[in-house]
Formats: C-alpha cells, structure tokens, sequence
C-alpha cells in the first residue's frame, strides 16, 4: 500500500484498498472476499470507515464513501486539494484532513459540506499521512506543527498546542507537519512533527507536557 493506505478492521472483516483503484470486504473468519470492486480511479488515501460507511480519497481529489455491506457508492464530493491521510468516519460524519493545512466535513448520509477549517498553507507539502483522530467529542488534527482540537459538531476550535517548531532557511527544512500515527494512552497523545520534535499533550488539560527534538 502506499503512504495513506492502510486496512479497515470492522468487526470480524477488513476492507483493503490499492493504489490502483481496488477495494475490497475480506472476512476474517473465511479469508474469502464478500464483495471486490475497482472504482476505476487511483486511490490516494484509505479506507476510513466504521460499521456502515467507507470512505476513501481519489487521485482526482474526490472524496468517495461506499455501503460497507455491499461496496456500492452512495456519494462522491469534490475536494479542494489533494489528500495523503485516511478520512475518518465518526458520529454520522466524514471528516478529511487535506495537504493545504485544511479540514472539512461531510455529512455521512448526504455527503453535504457541514464545515471547514483552513490555515495559512506553505508552499510545499508533506507527501505523508498526517494525524486526524477522535478522542472523546473531540476531533484533533495536526494543522502544520501544531495539535489542534476542534469542536465536530461546527468546526470551531477549542484549543492548539505547539509541537513542532518551524525552523530553517529554505522550504524543506521549514516543513513541521504532524504525521500518523499517534500514540494514545487515556487523555494522553504523544505525536511526531516531521523532521522536528516528538511531543505529548494531556487533551483533558488541553496541556503540552513536553518535547524533545
């Protein structure tokens, strides 16, 4: 698989995705496939999903969400720019952290945009899965060097803490952005800024505890 491509677990079945534009549902009891489908387009990133939907990002920056039970398409968005991190389907909703520093989402029935939050973009970007996970009501992505949490429901911010610190004289050496996966432990979240700094933060106390380079 590439960089955002990684397996599904749903109970006691996986859905899989290729690069090439294949996805399929394996059992996990039978190692036979219960449905295989080619979307007829490259995959960037996926498969993210829960119980009822999958959702994965095209190579033509399409967000692409299909019936976990049948593998049939229920809606497609167009997204801004292009994406390298798995979409995560949580609470009814499809959440997508995008390569410009950008989060939207979707609700997961409709496919209609509920909402979106956008920071200043460099002009580069890291070609890695960046960090977009849950914890409790709690949406936290890596915008950039910094751990943002972000209220579901309408996008609003409740609090950022800085991880990675922007250094350097040229683009490449300035690149901090937060990259997947995190490690949790409880309220505790310890992640990695490229080519800077590990960190952990207590998102119960939205507190930093520390860094190291």
């Amino acid at each position: 698989p590439g960089q955002g491509l990684q397996a599904l677990v749903v109970g006691q079945r996986a859905l899989l995705a290729a690069e090439s534009g294949a996805l399929g549902l394996l059992s996990g009891d039978t190692g036979q496939w219960a449905w295989r489908r080619d979307l007829k387009r490259a995959i960037h990133a996926g498969v993210g999903g829960d119980a009822q939907r999958a959702a994965v990002i095209t190579r033509d920056n399409e967000l692409l969400t299909l019936d976990v039970a049948d593998g049939q398409e229920v809606w497609r968005q167009r997204l801004p720019s292009v994406g390298f991190t798995a979409p995560l389907v949580a609470g009814g909703r499809v959440f997508v952290l995008l390569a410009d520093r950008s989060v939207h989402a979707f609700d997961g029935a409709t496919g209609t945009r509920l909402w979106q939050v956008q920071r200043p973009s460099d002009p580069l970007a890291l070609r890695e899965s960046g960090l977009l996970m849950p914890v409790g009501n709690t949406l936290l992505a890596g915008l950039g060097g910094r751990l943002v949490a972000i209220n579901p429901d309408n996008g609003q911010i409740r609090w950022e803490s800085l991880v990675g610190n922007t250094r350097g004289t040229n683009e490449v050496e300035r690149l901090v952005d937060l990259v997947g996966p995190a490690a949790r432990l409880d309220a505790q979240v310890c992640v990695r800024a490229f080519q800077s700094n590990v960190g952990c933060v207590d998102t119960s106390r939205s507190l930093l505890q520390w860094t190291r380079p």
